[in-house]
């Protein structure tokens, strides 16, 4: 800061002048404030769930659906192997 403004640098200290109208305008929040705030995390928390798994399962579902042909696989060719 300049050395003719206010400020710490200025020498003018009116650093309690501010805090002062802050502590004015303090207002209580509406009874149902916090209760209304965890209701939107909570809900936002569940769509952001519910997205991540609606991309995710396609994945898990292809690889549980190549695991089971790869099982089946191993023991079709296991019993024809063992049969002849």
């Amino acid at each position: 800061m300049s050395p003719d403004g206010p400020g710490p640098a200025g020498g003018e200290p009116e650093t309690s002048e501010p805090i002062r109208l802050l502590l004015e305008q303090e207002r209580e929040p509406a009874p149902g404030f916090a209760a209304r705030v965890r209701r939107r995390i909570h809900r936002r928390t569940a769509a952001g769930q519910l997205a991540s798994f609606s991309w995710h399962i396609p994945k898990l579902v292809l690889r549980e659906m190549g695991e089971i042909l790869r099982d089946l696989f191993t023991a079709l060719g296991g019993r024809r192997g063992s049969q002849l």
